[in-house]
């Protein structure tokens, strides 16, 4: 990442704080005051090496190499031996963020006109996915999966007697039990038939079709149903954000209605052709028209909303403050759920302008709405979530993706 930036020594201070967290070990509460002052990366690219060297009071840390081993410093020490450092490796560009920091700009002297944004560092830093973690992915996503197959079978949901609100609980607790967090939600929300929904008295309004229908509030799950849940898990910091659909047989039925399951295939197809888009160097603004137009040959009534996928930090707080649990993300988004203009076409977004970088990981987001015959052609949103990450090797769904509806009886 320096070489791509043309820097050849990045300095990350206690300023910069979701950044710092992310690289330097978790701590118990006893360790809290011997954090360093400085992290620094310095490149000899003569030798071909790095060195990562901590400036401060982190000196019995293996990873990092103590400038000093063996002795405490205050902030002015620090800073004073950072000056140093820097006289020794004589860098020619040093990437640092110096926002509120100007005591730090002026010890620098004649280098402070080598200092160059460290904010592309950081962003880079925030989005990239290395191979061991790209390889963890597929055992969350696939944890995610199967949490989420189990909560919409009849281990989870009896129909007409279980609510949303219990699916909600009962994913909550399993991952509980199984010593996990959930990330945000879950959240369970229903599709149904309005000619269905005449037998239950439900109001028709939570199952409009042009927003989803966030009736996830103690709404009885009734045969006949589609269920749609959104939720994510963290782990080794880094996170999962899925989203599934089930259907709930009704008595006289042994399969999804065919609609349904064409409805389904809809969606996989507008993956398919989102995923051949991501290219890299690409903005994501260019991956999501590019996208949307062979979609709409295709007739498939689509919207895509993608979201990189970050850094996950939960620590005790610099200096024994609070630190409270945060996600971190930054890359191209790839279209804005609702985002659209007067005649009903997405819209482009700032995020992104952001170009596609290697090894980076993100939400594929997006629906398909599909006039259902079953339904007397009454439309049907089919929400579709899966964490998908971009690889030399092209777009990779880690752990798979939904193609079958998981079906209650």
């Amino acid at each position: 990442m320096m070489q791509d930036k043309g820097a050849d020594m990045w300095i990350v201070t206690e300023e910069d704080r979701y950044i710092y967290m992310s690289l330097v070990p978790a701590f118990d509460d006893g360790l809290i005051r011997r954090f360093p002052y400085f992290l620094v990366f310095s490149l000899s690219e003569e030798q071909g090496e790095l060195e990562q060297i901590s400036i401060g009071n982190m000196d019995d840390i293996e990873e990092w190499g103590a400038l000093f081993p063996g002795q405490l410093f205050s902030y002015e020490e620090s800073l004073e031996s950072l000056v140093s450092l820097i006289e020794k490796r004589d860098p020619q560009k040093i990437a640092m963020n110096t926002e509120n920091m100007p005591e730090l700009v002026k010890a620098l002297g004649e280098y402070a006109s080598r200092l160059v944004s460290g904010k592309d560092m950081q962003n880079r830093w925030i989005e990239y996915r290395t191979p061991q973690q790209i390889d963890v992915y597929e055992t969350i996503v696939g944890l995610t999966h199967d949490i989420l197959a189990e909560a919409f079978s009849n281990k989870a949901i009896t129909p007409d007697t279980t609510t949303t609100t219990d699916v909600d609980w009962w994913v909550k607790q399993k991952l509980h039990d199984l010593g996990f967090e959930d990330v945000f939600g879950p959240t369970v929300m229903v599709w149904r038939s309005l000619e269905e929904n005449e037998k239950y008295g439900d109001p028709e309004s939570i199952f409009n079709i042009d927003i989803p229908p966030y009736c996830g509030t103690d709404t009885v799950i009734r045969r006949g149903d589609v269920l749609s849940c959104d939720f994510g898990i963290q782990y080794l910091g880094i996170e999962t954000d899925i989203q599934q659909v089930g259907y709930v047989l009704k008595e006289e039925e042994s399969d999804v209605p065919e609609g349904l399951k064409e409805a389904l295939r809809r969606g996989n197809r507008l993956q398919d052709i989102l995923a051949a888009e991501f290219i890299q160097g690409r903005t994501g603004n260019e991956i999501l028209f590019a996208a949307l137009e062979k979609a709409k040959a295709e007739d498939l009534r689509p919207e895509i909303y993608c979201h990189p996928m970050g850094s996950y930090v939960y620590r005790y707080g610099i200096k024994g403050g609070v630190f409270p649990k945060y996600s971190s993300d930054f890359g191209p988004s790839i279209g804005r759920e609702g985002h659209f203009d007067e005649q009903g076409n997405q819209l482009p977004t700032r995020s992104g302008k952001i170009p596609l970088n290697l090894n980076t990981a993100y939400a594929m987001e997006l629906d398909v709405t599909y006039a259902v015959p079953e339904w007397d052609g009454q439309d049907i949103r089919i929400v579709l979530e899966e964490k998908v990450v971009y690889t030399k090797e092209g777009l990779i769904f880690p752990g798979g993706r939904q193609t079958k509806f998981h079906v209650i009886k």
